[in-house]
């Protein structure tokens, strides 16, 4: 999300000018949008100036009264001040655009691939739970997550509800946290726990 007098309408505009002016464009940032903005520079070698908040409501509050010149922040909390023109959406960070802001092009639509970041939730048992237990529950959840009512709320903040089964999803965990501690090694970030 870009405050409403930035002077870039998408991705590849907001990479330019920050090569243009290595750490001058500022860039509002909070727990994993440290990662998300690390992530980026990375990708596109550019460097912006982090300016930390104490969660994402500041952060496009900030981007809003124009503090700041972007942020990265989830879809349905940026999206009531788009109509308005309050904000710009430069991006989508999802491999799909999002139904609920169909004028947004994804990040990969604009050339920047690898910048795939979405929320994800999973459901998980403790081991040893039956087989036929973990079969029956999975299939009640992919049953709720798969219905219309769901998908119609989901929707509503910016989620495209889908599944996986249980090997993809740890295909997917180990892919994320190789992935991650990747961007954490090259920015020399260190996770506090």
């Amino acid at each position: 999300a870009a405050k409403a007098g930035f002077p870039g309408n998408d991705i590849k505009s907001a990479i330019a000018l920050a090569k243009k002016q290595p750490g001058k464009l500022t860039v509002g940032s909070y727990g994993i949008a440290d990662m998300f903005l690390a992530s980026f520079e990375s990708l596109t070698d550019t460097e912006f100036l982090k300016v930390p908040f104490q969660g994402g409501g500041p952060a496009i509050a900030a981007v809003l009264g124009g503090q700041v010149d972007l942020t990265f922040v989830a879809s349905f909390s940026a999206a009531q001040h788009v109509a308005g023109g309050r904000v710009k959406l430069l991006g989508i960070s999802s491999t799909r655009r999002l139904p609920t802001l169909p004028d947004v092009p994804t990040f990969r639509e604009q050339g920047l691939t690898g910048f795939d970041i979405g929320n994800w939730i999973s459901i998980q048992a403790p081991r040893g739970l039956p087989e036929r237990t973990r079969d029956l529950l999975r299939s009640a959840f992919v049953d709720i997550v798969m219905s219309p009512e769901f998908g119609e709320r989901a929707r509503a903040v910016g989620v495209e509800p889908e599944t996986m089964s249980p090997e993809a999803l740890r295909s997917y965990i180990r892919a994320e946290s190789e992935r991650w501690q990747k961007v954490a090694r090259e920015k020399k970030i260190e996770i506090e726990q």
